[in-house]
């Protein structure tokens, strides 16, 4: 069995958020709920391949063929960022059975 090009990916990613709501009765018909939440995402990854294996040569064009296939390289990546959404909503009750 010939060796061949071999990659390794591994990501991991971690989410935290916090979330609020609350409700203002502004009118006896009329609620207005507003809310916020904010979000924190923290994000790793690494990427590494190695080629070997193969026709053992100096031959620039062939080399050139075995590399086309997969190269070997290695990136590692961490990145974090948080964001923050809300919304704002308004309720009127039209009697005590409908709302819209």
């Amino acid at each position: 069995m010939h060796d061949q090009p071999r990659g390794r990916t591994c990501f991991e990613s971690t989410s935290y958020a916090l979330f609020g709501e609350a409700t203002w009765h502004a009118l006896e018909r009329l609620d207005v709920t507003g809310g916020f939440r904010y979000t924190l995402e923290d994000k790793q990854g690494k990427f590494h391949s190695t080629v070997s294996g193969g026709l053992a040569t100096t031959d620039p064009d062939l080399i050139k063929k075995k590399l086309s296939i997969l190269r070997p390289q290695s990136s590692r990546a961490d990145v974090a960022d948080g964001s923050a959404s809300g919304r704002v909503a308004l309720s009127w009750h039209w009697n005590d059975h409908l709302l819209s």
